[in-house]
């Protein structure tokens, strides 16, 4: 109809989306509230999401003169049924031939989270090569539920440990809850959100999980950039067996040392030039994996020795929604606006609710079905089986 209102978006606050904004219609006089949503999107790409291209692999002919070998036909062939590989395909086959596979993989562009996730759910205990051991993904423009991407991170066999960034993002304290069921979380780090996402309820409501569910069992280091925290956090802080370094970007107040004192949490002094925890003048994301594995040997009492061994060798999946965390710098350190807590108490509220879970985390971190033989499954996707088979 003629003098229908248009919603407006100009002057609106973007990133922020669910949240009611009142807007004046200049042409009606009439005020109205728009909400700014954006469809979520039908299938998780980003996962299945490489910077390669396997168009080329249709017209492939051979390198040198004759044909071409067996075996560059059969990873040929794996290359143009990545969508189709999974653990269970690959956990038959010897790591000499995942290593071609991969290699291949990476040569081409094509290792994806999906496909990183199959070789080091079947390889986890094995591969030393950086490219498999180590994996950085970034979603810039997160728009999904948080529940979404903590369902493709989670390793429930804790193939990986996963180091979880929040940033500049309008998730809720809603969402935040959900990371109770990121069963394999080694650090989690909230930076640039909203004030108001984290705070001692948050706190509290993770502190309860871990006491009844068993969760945060592998998280060393927590780090919050000016949350609504108040210094009873360390209370509820004190109920995650692991948890040892916890990292503050706002002024602590002496009454929060002194409450951080009474549960075993130390103040450090960074302005120490040889810090056991390394140096500070490197990216966000190296520091924070150097601080994992010094963090480790805190979680002895609770886990075992070999234990921590046993998690600091796992394969790690560094993961930011919202920013880059290897291009943040370190700043702040030297002029005191991050304080650093060092926790040397160990916990009197260790989880032992179930004992099958802490003995596969210490003993079965790369198969928690335990041995099996070396045999191929019958599988719907016979093609890419029997080709692989060949190797066995």
């Amino acid at each position: 109809m003629s003098g229908s209102l248009r919603p407006r978006i100009r002057g609106y606050p973007r990133g922020i989306e669910g949240r009611p904004v009142i807007t004046f219609d200049e042409a009606s006089g009439q005020q109205y509230t728009e909400v700014l949503s954006r469809p979520s999107p039908m299938r998780a790409d980003w996962v299945w999401k490489s910077t390669g291209s396997t168009q080329y692999l249709a017209s492939y002919t051979s390198k040198g003169s004759g044909c071409e070998s067996l075996v560059d036909m059969a990873i040929r062939t794996v290359l143009r049924n990545l969508a189709a590989i999974s653990y269970d395909i690959l956990e038959p086959l010897p790591w000499q031939v995942g290593k071609l596979i991969w290699e291949e993989i990476r040569l081409n562009q094509l290792d994806s989270l999906y496909v990183w996730r199959a070789f080091v759910g079947a390889y986890s205990g094995q591969v030393e090569r950086r490219s498999v051991k180590y994996r950085r993904q970034v979603i810039e423009r997160p728009d999904m539920d948080l529940s979404v991407y903590v369902k493709h991170i989670t390793s429930t066999s804790f193939h990986w440990i996963t180091h979880l960034t929040l940033a500049n993002n309008s998730f809720s304290r809603r969402d935040l809850l959900e990371l109770s069921k990121l069963v394999n979380l080694g650090t989690l780090t909230i930076e640039g959100c909203s004030n108001d996402l984290c705070d001692d309820g948050v706190i509290r409501a993770w502190a309860r999980a871990a006491t009844e569910a068993g969760a945060f069992s592998m998280l060393r280091v927590l780090t919050c950039s000016f949350q609504c925290l108040t210094h009873n956090i360390f209370t509820h802080l004190s109920q995650l067996p692991v948890l040892s370094i916890l990292l503050l970007k706002h002024d602590t107040t002496s009454e929060a040392e002194a409450q951080a004192l009474k549960f075993g949490w130390n103040l450090r002094d960074l302005s120490e030039k040889e810090s056991p925890l390394g140096p500070f003048n490197i990216p966000f994301g190296s520091f924070i994996q150097n601080v994992f594995h010094h963090s480790g040997p805190f979680g002895i009492d609770s886990v075992s020795e070999e234990g921590v061994q046993a998690i600091n060798s796992l394969p790690v999946l560094r993961f930011s929604l919202g920013r880059d965390d290897s291009r943040m710098a370190n700043k702040g350190w030297n002029n005191g606006s991050i304080d650093l807590f060092e926790r040397t108490i160990p916990s009197r509220y260790i989880y032992h609710g179930n004992d099958s879970v802490q003995k596969r985390t210490i003993e079965e971190p790369t198969n928690s079905r335990g041995p099996r033989k070396r045999t191929m499954r019958n599988s719907r996707l016979e093609d890419l089986s029997q080709t692989l088979s060949g190797f066995v």
